[in-house]
């Protein structure tokens, strides 16, 4: 049954457009500021990043980011996951 599940997530994950969108939010961001750069990066500059993309982007009606050109959304959730990494990274959720 477990694999079944495992079977359809990574399914739906290889298939997801969205998924691609956060990948290439994350190809961008190491060419700009070097691969795994995120992890020296504290977790209040992920708070402040998703704001602007919230407000200014999400909110405000704009769906690209004009640097990136990619989805306000899609670095809303790279900044999700590298600060959800960085609390696993840092045992905080154990």
């Amino acid at each position: 049954m477990e694999f079944a599940k495992l079977t359809y997530v990574q399914k739906i994950v290889s298939e997801s457009v969205a998924v691609q969108d956060i990948i290439s939010v994350m190809e961008l961001g190491a060419k700009k500021y070097g691969e795994c750069n995120w992890k020296n990066v504290e977790n209040w500059r992920y708070d402040e990043a998703m704001l602007r993309h919230i407000i200014y982007g999400h909110i405000g009606g704009e769906i690209l980011d004009k640097e990136s050109h990619k989805a306000h959304l899609a670095h809303i959730a790279c900044c999700v996951i590298f600060e959800l990494q960085n609390l696993h990274d840092s045992k905080s959720l154990t």
